[in-house]
This record gives structure tokens, C-alpha cells and sequence, in this order.
């Protein structure tokens, strides 16, 4: 139910066909990276990948995977990527959840090696748990792990309590709190916007409605898009966000049940 090409050879020799979730995901992909480069035409591109970038199903627990094997997931997630890799300055490859991309993030790690234009942490790893960098005067704090209610009530409430807390943790070692954080994770979007002085943004995702999802809330799809920030100066920047539908026309579609031709007893 993930980004994909639309169609993929897997290491036995046979092929793999996207569904219709997923070649209309790739369609958005495509859309959604043409609007970000003529928003942001101009300005130095620094794209960060906010985790989870592929999966390898550490846990063995689904069914709705392409492959198992590394090597070939790793070629087919740098095959997804070239849309933006090949139009942006630098990137960011942050660690997602263990259960997905391996123990301390080692697939992700794998797959932002394979990128020159990686900033890497002090320590000369390609993917960070967590980014803190002030860029031309505006702070960020950006990691993949947050939490979200499954619940239309609190999910809207989750970006104002992240925001919130965040100040309280940098208050804490006396530190000056990000102008922005941003997490994903839950594939669902929310935004503080001036609720607080920290604005946070909770990102959506790039995947349909899996297994998990229809236990979680079967009512509820997934949010699909991305972000942009341009950043000015101090404190000065703008945010421009995507959310794109996965899914068109009307929820309700007709199911026409055939007429009785014998008179029940």
C-alpha cells in the first residue's frame, strides 16, 4: 500500500504490479513534485525524509509487502526518490520505527549512504534520529516519532500539545525553543499554526490504508502530502502545505440487488 514504481522485478524473476492505491499514489508523487519545485524555484532545496522511508517488515507482520529482501527494497526506494533527489540541493534522511526500517534505523542508514548530497550527523552517520538546525534564521527540531489520537477531537489537539510540550522540554535545559517542530509517524496531518509560539506541524504520509490502519479507525484514510518552508530571517518564514486526495468521487456507490422472482413463503 506504499509509494511505488508501477511496476518492479523482485530477485525471483517475476514482476511486481502496482494496485490502483498505489498507481495513484505515484501519480500524486509526481504532481506533488512538480508544485514543490515551482514554489520553491530560487531558494537552496534542502529536503528532509521524515522516516520510515521504506519497509522491511522486521517483525514479519503483514502480508501487503512487495519484498522482503534489502537489496532489492533499497534499489526501488532510491528508484521512488530520484523525482526529488535529482532537483534538490541536499537532503535529510531521519530514523523511523525499528519495526520498519531496522534496529537503530540501519536500512535507513543504508539508503541515505547511497546519497552524496546526505548531511551527515557529527558523527559521520547518514540519518539522524533528530535535526536541529537553525536555517537562514529560522530554528527547526524535526524527528519521525510522535503521537496522535484516533479521534477526529484529538487529533486536531495534537499538533497544539506537541507545541506546547516542546517549549516545556527546551525551557527545561535552557534553551531556546525551535520556531518550528515537525514530526510525522501517524500519516495524518495537524498544525499549531499561532497557537504558540513554536509552530507544529505534524506531517502526513505517503502510503494507503493498510491492515493496521483498518483496525486503528476504518473510517479514518491516511493523509497524503508534504511541506515546504521558505525561511527569510529571523523568526521570518512561510509555510506552504499539500495534502492531496488518494481517493475521487463519492463514497456511497450504488449497490443494485437483484428483484425477487418467486414470492417468499
Amino acid at each position: 500500500m506504499g509509494l511505488s514504481l508501477p511496476s518492479v522485478n523482485v530477485p525471483d524473476g517475476g514482476t511486481y504490479r502496482a494496485n490502483d492505491i498505489q498507481r495513484r499514489l505515484y501519480y500524486l508523487w509526481q504532481e506533488y513534485w512538480r508544485e514543490v519545485l515551482a514554489y520553491t524555484q530560487g531558494y537552496y532545496r534542502l529536503w528532509v525524509l521524515g522516516g520510515d522511508t521504506l519497509d522491511l517488515d522486521i517483525k514479519r507482520r503483514s502480508h501487503q509487502y512487495i519484498t522482503n529482501d534489502e537489496s532489492a527494497a533499497l534499489d526501488h526506494a532510491e528508484r521512488v526518490l530520484e523525482t526529488g533527489m535529482e532537483a534538490v540541493d541536499a537532503c535529510v534522511f531521519l530514523i523511523g520505527t525499528g519495526a520498519h526500517v531496522g534496529i537503530n534505523g540501519a536500512f535507513e542508514k543504508a539508503l541515505a549512504g547511497r546519497y552524496d548530497h546526505a548531511i551527515r550527523t557529527k558523527d559521520g552517520d547518514a540519518a539522524w534520529w533528530q535535526f536541529q538546525r537553525k536555517i537562514n534564521g529560522v530554528q527547526f527540531d524535526i524527528a519521525h516519532h510522535t503521537s496522535m489520537g484516533s479521534t477526529p477531537r484529538t487529533e486536531k489537539n495534537a499538533a497544539n500539545q506537541l507545541a506546547r510540550d516542546t517549549r516545556d522540554w527546551y525551557d527545561e535545559v535552557d534553551q531556546r525553543p525551535p520556531d518550528i517542530v515537525i514530526r510525522g509517524h501517524v500519516h495524518r496531518m495537524a498544525d499549531s499554526y499561532d497557537n504558540c509560539k513554536t509552530r507544529a506541524i505534524i506531517l502526513p504520509g505517503w502510503q494507503g490504508k493498510t491492515e493496521y490502519a483498518h483496525r486503528r479507525n476504518s473510517n479514518r484514510p491516511p493523509d497524503i502530502g508534504g511541506i515546504a518552508v521558505l525561511c527569510h530571517g529571523i523568526r521570518d518564514y512561510e509555510v506552504k502545505k499539500w495534502k492531496l486526495p488518494l481517493t475521487t468521487g463519492s463514497l456511497w456507490a450504488d449497490l443494485s440487488l437483484p428483484k425477487r422472482t418467486t414470492s417468499p413463503n
